[in-house]
């Protein structure tokens, strides 16, 4: 299993299901979308370098695990994570490291410079690459769980949207944004509630996923006293008391913690093989 550590943004995972629903290829016409040329081939150097993303004319993924590549093509659709732990993953998933240097199509190039539609198109590349070069077959269930929702504070937020003529920063995550830290803080640059509820999650270790309910639709830039707690932000061992720590972190932005009964979602995986190398 992908660790929250590792991929730096999860959802609490369950093996529990509740509601099952298979992922159709053929409903989105986005799902045709392929890589012309893939190379995949195992990192046996054990060095640490490690790369990935996409790259002005495709993708490229260095000395990390297939699970990454899952995650990244696979981004849930409910609640606020981005990246999820993975249920059924066999025991060679997370120990091998490969190496993926996929190349997009000259046709697809003008679209592919679109930062919004590089984001669909790189996921639906992932998809059919997965599935063709692994036999990858996913589905996904949802179950009732304890969550924080994250709302508007009395008042309102104590933000303001990131300026519109500011070029985009480059981001790492599928929901777009950045982040940096400067001593204590976590400093997010145009980046939407949806960001800074994964990145809260992450941080609260085992606790219940934190999921955006502010309304807020827009990019933000705004500071984090990410040093203000440490390990888990529960300060009682009910998971769903947010703790007093992150209640004053959240509400020093003009938000909320509230906690409630909701739904998290876990991406299974029913069939998976080693990829074939070329």
């Amino acid at each position: 299993m992908i660790s929250k550590v590792y991929v730096a943004i999860t959802l609490c995972a369950s093996m529990a299901t509740a509601q099952s629903a298979a992922i159709p290829h053929a409903a989105d016409p986005t799902k045709s979308l392929a890589f012309e040329v893939v190379s995949i081939r195992q990192d046996v150097g054990g060095g640490e370098t490690r790369e990935f993303g996409a790259t002005p004319d495709g993708f490229r993924m260095v000395n990390m695990p297939l699970g990454r590549a899952i995650l990244e093509a696979y981004v849930p659709q409910a609640g606020s994570a981005m990246y999820w732990d993975l249920a059924g993953s066999p025991a060679w998933l997370n120990p091998n490291r490969y190496d993926i240097d996929a190349r997009i199509a000259e046709a697809d190039r003008v679209e592919w410079q679109k930062s919004g539609a590089q984001t669909q198109m790189l996921r639906a590349m992932l998809q059919t690459m997965l599935a063709e070069r692994c036999k990858l077959v996913v589905h996904r269930e949802m179950k009732d769980a304890s969550v924080l929702y994250l709302e508007l504070g009395k008042g309102g937020p104590k933000f303001k949207e990131s300026k519109v003529d500011e070029p985009p920063r480059p981001s790492r995550f599928p929901g777009g944004g950045a982040t940096d830290m400067e001593g204590g803080s976590m400093h997010f640059y145009q980046a939407p509630m949806t960001l800074l509820a994964s990145m809260l999650t992450n941080r609260n270790l085992d606790g219940p996923e934190i999921q955006d309910r502010t309304g807020l639709t827009g990019r933000y830039d705004f500071a984090v006293e990410w040093g203000a707690w440490t390990g888990g932000m529960a300060a009682e061992e009910d998971s769903s008391d947010p703790g007093p720590t992150l209640n004053s972190a959240v509400t020093a932005l003009g938000l909320k913690l509230v906690p409630a009964k909701g739904q998290v979602e876990t991406l299974v995986i029913e069939h998976i093989e080693k990829p074939s190398e070329n």
